[in-house]
């Protein structure tokens, strides 16, 4: 859980670089600079949790697409508990903007971790049984 924390703060690092470099350096307007810069976080943490957080080596289009599905579906449910906060906490944006991010966080873990790199999971578990049941030569 650590390593996937790590890889969410840098994704939030890269979608803020992102966006203020096109908003600012660029000039792009706002809408095309946030939409640019969350689909730069969203890569870095696609491949981050592929390789570090969740170890995966398979190398299949599932896994890319399953991540790009889980995504979509926290988006819209970081959008609803951020608003279900709103309704009834009105003007207390910061909580409900906790809420709705530890919600989708937690969501986010279990669908990477029982969903989009389970295989990739499994698969790392079996070789390391597999090299820990060799026979060591003497």
């Amino acid at each position: 859980m650590r390593r996937f924390l790590v890889v969410g703060l840098l994704c939030v690092a890269t979608d803020l670089c992102v966006y203020a470099a096109l908003s600012t350096g660029l000039a792009l307007s706002v809408a095309w600079s946030k939409a640019i810069s969350y689909l730069a976080g969203v890569a870095v943490g696609f491949a981050l949790n592929k390789r570090w957080t969740f170890q995966s080596s398979r190398r299949t289009w599932t896994e890319p697409v399953s991540y790009l599905l889980l995504y979509a579906v926290t988006l819209g449910v970081n959008v609803g508990c951020n608003a279900l906060v709103l309704s009834w906490l009105v003007d207390q944006k910061a909580i409900a903007f906790l809420f709705a991010t530890g919600v989708t966080t937690v969501i986010n873990f279990l669908g990477m971790r029982l969903v989009t790199f389970r295989k990739g999971i499994a698969d790392r578990k079996l070789a390391v049984c597999v090299e820990v049941a060799k026979p060591q030569a003497a």
